[in-house]
């Protein structure tokens, strides 16, 4: 679950440095650009909560891991059709927008930006 969700922040061309960071830039870079829907993350921070929950609290249950499996497969499903093309001008979209943030930094730092 985390690492399809790692895939796609690495295809925008960013790494996650937390579990935290990612959901947050899940939500801001996909999500709220109507990319993918919001359902993702609810399901990663219901996700972390639970194996927080089993790592440190040592509480869990079948019930919970079986909820995210499936959570999981869901999101591995929405991630590979994103990924493999099935939403690629919206990939395009991202790209371009990353493209021009950074590009307009560098230009203002006195850098040349080749063209995307």
């Amino acid at each position: 679950m985390f690492h399809a969700c790692k895939s796609l922040l690495f295809s925008a061309g960013y790494v996650e440095k937390s579990h935290e960071c990612l959901i947050a830039a899940i939500e801001e870079l996909f999500v709220d650009r109507g990319l993918l829907p919001p359902a993702i993350v609810s399901d990663l921070r219901r996700a972390k909560t639970a194996r927080e929950a089993a790592d440190y609290g040592l509480t869990y249950g079948k019930a919970s891991a079986n909820g995210t499996v499936r959570e999981a497969e869901q999101i591995f499903d929405i991630v590979s059709g994103y990924l493999t093309g099935a939403m690629w001008s919206a990939k395009v979209a991202v790209a371009g927008t990353i493209f021009d943030i950074v590009s307009g930094y560098l230009t203002g730092e006195g850098f040349e930006t080749p063209s995307p």
